[in-house]
């Protein structure tokens, strides 16, 4: 994944992106990303310095109740504050029947 700046020039890589993990917000100062991994089991996000690398929790977003857990996507606030997860579920029953000829 690279960084490109609107105004021109080389772009520039992000550094330290693990699989699995993807950029998902600028952090307020814009010096920083908000990175995501977990595939929303749960999601744990944090805060990734682009200068140093140092990363540092920001939040963690998870659903009320992951049984049957499909899809889950989400939308944060540069700050981490605030975010919105909407996600959905396939719950079934299983039935077991003995005694059948």
């Amino acid at each position: 994944m690279m960084i490109y700046n609107i105004a021109g020039g080389d772009a520039a890589p992000i550094h330290d992106l693990h699989p699995g993990e993807m950029p998902v917000q600028w952090t307020p100062d814009g010096r920083g990303l908000l990175i995501a991994r977990g595939g929303g089991l749960p999601w744990i996000i944090e805060r990734q310095d682009l200068a140093t690398g140092q990363r540092t929790p920001a939040a963690t977003i998870r659903a009320h109740d992951p049984a049957g857990l499909r899809l889950s996507v989400f939308a944060i606030s540069r700050d981490a504050k605030y975010y919105v997860h909407s996600y959905s579920r396939m719950l079934s029953d299983l039935f077991v029947v003995e005694g059948l000829r």
